[in-house]
């Protein structure tokens, strides 16, 4: 799996919004957290964390299976 900002970078896309690689709350710019979740594994589910912050879920992708799972979510 490409990380989102390199994956529109090959396309040629630009994003319209910065990713962030910490846990977002409401004061945090609207973008995409990027997750690999063996590193989380007490978080069971990473959109339902978002909404808990206070932040609306807009898009999200998941790739791959097992260790070299990889979700992105995209939050404002």
């Amino acid at each position: 799996a490409l990380p989102i900002r390199y994956y529109a970078l090959i396309e040629g896309l630009e994003l319209e919004v910065p990713e962030t690689k910490a846990w977002p709350d409401v004061s945090t710019t609207p973008g995409w957290l990027v997750v690999q979740p063996k590193t989380f594994p007490d978080t069971p589910d990473i959109g339902a964390r978002l909404r808990a912050a206070g932040l609306t879920v807009t898009d999200s992708v998941i790739s791959g299976v097992g260790t070299n799972r990889i979700e992105a979510w995209r939050f404002r």
